[in-house]
């Protein structure tokens, strides 16, 4: 699993992938992180048959995934994550949720902004998130992105919003495998 996590990553940078596929890899890393873990962390995916098929930029799941168990899942006794995909108005909308501690108000006031801020401080939002919201801004326009919300000690919900194209398996299929 670890391999192919790796190899993954290496396979597929800067292209776009089916959340299907995005979602195999994201079972492959909750498997290595069970292992750690143990029956500490459940996962849960739903996700619609004419969802799964859906283009978006590769690695966009994996890192918001790693981010609930490092974040959501310390010192949780039962921990659960969540994948939705669901059709929006604007596109898809996919959520991860963790059940784990939140983020106090001030906190994710601060994340939200350094977000959308000219400055990177790496040890808040990370690389991860800054580089996913960025990509999708960039790839998509100012509409789309991430939006976190959370309530300490009720979990926190990511959620990825892509637009709906009607060429959706066709959109940059040169940037595909």
């Amino acid at each position: 699993n670890l391999a192919d996590l790796f190899r993954h990553n290496l396979d597929h940078f800067n292209r776009l992938s089916t959340v299907e596929e995005e979602l195999e890899i994201v079972a492959k890393y909750i498997y290595i992180q069970q292992h750690r873990f143990g029956e500490r962390i459940q996962y849960a995916v739903r996700v619609e048959e004419t969802d799964s098929d859906y283009l978006i930029p590769s690695m966009t799941l994996q890192p918001l995934v790693e981010n609930a168990v490092l974040h959501g899942m310390n010192g949780q006794e039962n921990g659960e994550i969540r994948i939705q995909a669901e059709r929006e108005d604007m596109g898809v909308c996919v959520s991860v949720h963790d059940n784990g501690s939140g983020i106090d108000a001030q906190t994710l006031e601060r994340i939200c902004r350094e977000l959308d801020g000219e400055y990177k401080r790496r040890h808040v939002t990370g690389i991860g998130l800054k580089s996913i919201h960025e990509l999708m801004k960039t790839k998509y326009g100012p509409e789309y992105g991430l939006t976190i919300e959370s309530d300490k000690m009720m979990g926190t919900t990511v959620y990825a919003l892509f637009p709906d194209r009607e060429d959706k398996h066709n959109a940059e299929s040169n940037d595909r495998g």
